[in-house]
This record gives C-alpha cells, sequence and structure tokens, in this order.
C-alpha cells in the first residue's frame, strides 16, 4: 500500500513508527500517526493558516502518548490502516497519483469519532474547511507546476513575438545562463545579450558608459 504515498507521507508513517516503538508499544495508533504529521513542516503550515496552535495540539497529545513494555516491532493498527487506505481515496478525489500527508489529515478528520479527530475539532479544525483549503492550495500548487511541453511551448510562443535582434540578444542571454549551468535565465544574463547587441553597445558608449565595465561587472 505505501507505494501509493509520497515522499513526505513515507516520512510521516516512519515518524509515527518512531515514536510507537520510542514508547514501546506493539502498534501504531492514531495519536503516533498524528505526531508523525506535525513532524511535515507543509503540514504544521497548513495547520498554522487554518488558526491552530500545533504547539496546543502537541499538549493534547501528551495524554495520548502513554508508554508500554511491547519488545516487539510496532505494527500498524486496524484503526490507522483504515485512515491511510481512505487516504488514498482521497488523494484520488483531489485528482493526486500518490497520497500526500494532507490526504492523511483530512482522512483522519473523516473518522470523526476517534480521539485524534476529536483533538482537531477541539481545535475548531472541520472537515469541510480543510477540504477548502487544500483544494485552494492543490490548485495553486498546479498552476505553478508546468510540465517540460507546457515550458517549451511557452518559450516558441515567446521567440515568435521577437524581432530578429530581439531573437539574437535572447539567444545570447541562454547561451550565457546554460554556460554558468544556470536553470533559468536571469537579468545579467539579459543584460550580457543586450550588450552583444551592436546598437545597444553603441548607445552605451554615447551615454559615456563602457560596456566592458558593465561586462567586468557581471
Amino acid at each position: 500500500m505505501t507505494k501509493k504515498f509520497s515522499q513526505r507521507a513515507k516520512f510521516v508513517i516512519a515518524k509515527a513508527y518512531e515514536k510507537a516503538k520510542e514508547l514501546k508499544q506493539s502498534a501504531i495508533e492514531g495519536q503516533h500517526l498524528l505526531y508523525g504529521l506535525l513532524q511535515d513542516s507543509e503540514i504544521v503550515r497548513v495547520l498554522t493558516e487554518c488558526k491552530i496552535q500545533t504547539s496546543l495540539i502537541k499538549e493534547e497529545l501528551t495524554i495520548l502518548l502513554k508508554s508500554g513494555n511491547s519488545q516487539k516491532e510496532p505494527e500498524i493498527s486496524p484503526p490507522v490502516k483504515k485512515i491511510l487506505e481512505n487516504s488514498v481515496a482521497i488523494g484520488q478525489k483531489f485528482n493526486s497519483e500518490i497520497v500526500l500527508p494532507e490526504h492523511i489529515l483530512l482522512s483522519i478528520l473523516t473518522e470523526g469519532e476517534s480521539p485524534i479527530a476529536q483533538i482537531l475539532t477541539k481545535f475548531n479544525l472541520k472537515k469541510e474547511d480543510l477540504e477548502k483549503k487544500l483544494g485552494l492550495i492543490f490548485s495553486q500548487k498546479k498552476q505553478r507546476e508546468k510540465t517540460p511541453e507546457e515550458i517549451k511551448r511557452e518559450e516558441l510562443d515567446l521567440m515568435t513575438h521577437l524581432t530578429q535582434r530581439s531573437n539574437r540578444v535572447f539567444l545570447s542571454a541562454q547561451t550565457k545562463a546554460k554556460e554558468f549551468n544556470n536553470q533559468f535565465i536571469d537579468s545579467e544574463h539579459l543584460l550580457h545579450g543586450l550588450l552583444s547587441d551592436s546598437e545597444i553597445y553603441n548607445f552605451f558608449v554615447e551615454l559615456k558608459i563602457q560596456p566592458q565595465t558593465i561586462e567586468d561587472e557581471l
């Protein structure tokens, strides 16, 4: 089942396992899973944006995080297994091929009667509100993340709107960025490209600005 989980989600589960083992518990319970979620910086950010103080959640968790005397390796308890299974379905609902910690958190809230779900609802974290928040976060991320094909298409669209001189400037900037193994073309690369244009070069000279001095600063 964990093959469907992201590295972040696996990290959360690993932290839950470590906490259960540290406390000598025979099973990974919900409180261990919630502890693991609080080790993920993105989850902390989401909760903070929902006006939830994670420090207060941790205080509530200390009541549930009890020590045992088991010498066995902790196994996933049936309730936690159900939470993780439901998180797969929740991930699919958000059109995600992998399970993220956010999906696990939402899955916990779906199990409204569990002690850890009650901890979250105690601080006014509602399933509906979290769904809306995550929907907004995931849509924003999707807008920011572009496929290589989309990036290439945008580059081609840009090139069609450039004059021959501007095209040469852009290509010179691109070459300079590649020369320094930079992933993106930045302003200093673009300035280098501009200085490669004879008319821009002469324009600087007329202004009594030495282009070579600018190149040296770059």
